[in-house]
């Protein structure tokens, strides 16, 4: 027992414990990044679904999908600021993939 204190001390004085709960950290905060863009990346997707033609969105139909959108983040209570250009990148990026789906089918 007394030895395994020792080998705490001794990883914790050279700083291991310090490094590896930063790794840890750092880790867990790039893991909530990447689901957090996967649901505004959804919720673009949906924004996007009244879109009549996605090769040619018209300028009020990208006006509607983008306070659709920025609505949809208010609601969802992730409390995150998205500029609306941002917004309109995450849209953009949605209608992309709503080409894509279409040629393939």
């Amino acid at each position: 027992m007394e030895k395994s204190i020792d080998l705490i001390v001794v990883l914790w004085n050279t700083g291991v414990i310090s490094a590896i709960a930063i790794w840890a950290i750092r880790l867990l905060q790039a893991h909530t990044k990447n689901q957090r863009l996967k649901v505004l990346e959804s919720y673009a997707g949906q924004a996007v679904s009244d879109v009549k033609d996605p090769a040619n969105v018209t300028d009020d139909e990208m006006q509607v999908a983008t306070i659709k959108l920025i609505s949809l983040i208010n609601q969802s209570g992730l409390k995150l600021k998205v500029p609306e250009d941002q917004a309109q990148a995450l849209l953009k990026g949605a209608v992309n993939g709503l080409k894509s789906l279409l040629k393939v089918a």
